[in-house]
């Protein structure tokens, strides 16, 4: 399972596959297949995108299968940096 975080607004969104976004709209993003996503963000600095393995999911307390992903991992098909007041800048 893949999470989205904004430190702007304190908001943890579960990604899926339609486009999901924190309450201030800074991260958005959706799952494209089981695997892979797209995201998109205002200001990269202020949030990340969090991967649980299922044990956490399901409550093994036991485990530590809990990770940042980076904006560059080949599970991010699509980054859009979304510039307020102007035209997107896309990075595939």
């Amino acid at each position: 399972m893949k999470l989205i975080v904004c430190d702007l607004c304190h908001d943890v969104v579960q990604l899926k596959y339609d486009l999901r976004s924190c309450a201030c709209e800074n991260i958005k993003g959706k799952y494209i297949d089981k695997i892979n996503i797209e995201i998109h963000v205002k200001n990269k600095m202020k949030c990340r995108i969090l991967g649980l393995g299922n044990d956490v999911r399901h409550g093994d307390q036991h485990s530590g299968s809990c990770w940042i992903i980076k904006f560059t991992d080949q599970t991010v098909k699509k980054l859009v940096k979304i510039k307020i007041g102007g035209k997107s800048d896309e990075n595939k």
